[in-house]
């Protein structure tokens, strides 16, 4: 049955919504997926902030045009395709689609918009391997503990090598026991 017009209106409004407010949008070719993969898909991405949907291309093509990206061109996209839409950070969205295709290799990657513009399959791969802010939360913390730690450790040993060599004085200077 065909959409209405008030409907297609709808759900360009509804586009045009997501991409006002997402950080990064993947695009992925959904065939061969049954609706039970397609299922365990969309809740895997939902715990993580992420909307997945299946949109057609002249629709999305009216949204990004309402949403100020019509420079991002998605006729370079010749398969149909669903639409991931990552709110929180930048990598979550193409890191959880990569893991995904691990196990159902008709998932692909064909694009991606990123600060506005248009990025290729490849890079979307690319931005799948970058670490979560998280992750990289993690490692600026290491790494501003790292130096401090040593820091430590080194007047510490300082104190421990002072009171092993008064341990050795007291040890040496002690009266022997008589047998």
């Amino acid at each position: 049955m065909a959409k209405t017009r008030q409907r297609k209106e709808q759900e360009v409004s509804a586009l045009t919504d997501r991409l006002q407010r997402m950080k990064v949008t993947v695009f992925a070719t959904n065939a061969g997926l049954n609706v039970k993969d397609m299922t365990k898909l969309r809740s895997l991405l939902r715990e993580h902030n992420v909307d997945f949907i299946v949109a057609k291309k002249t629709l999305l093509k009216r949204a990004l045009g309402a949403a100020d990206l019509s420079n991002v061109d998605v006729s370079k996209i010749q398969r149909s395709f669903a639409a991931a839409f990552g709110f929180d950070d930048e990598v979550t969205s193409a890191k959880l689609l990569a893991q995904f295709a691990k196990t159902h290799e008709t998932l692909t990657f064909v694009g991606g918009i990123l600060n506005g513009s248009f990025i290729s399959a490849e890079q979307v791969k690319d931005l799948a391997q970058l670490p979560t802010r998280d992750q990289l939360r993690g490692q600026l913390v290491g790494t501003i503990v790292g130096p401090l730690s040593g820091f430590i450790n080194v007047m510490v040993g300082n104190l421990r090598g002072l009171v092993r060599v008064i341990d050795a004085v007291r040890t040496s200077r002690a009266p022997v026991p008589a047998s």
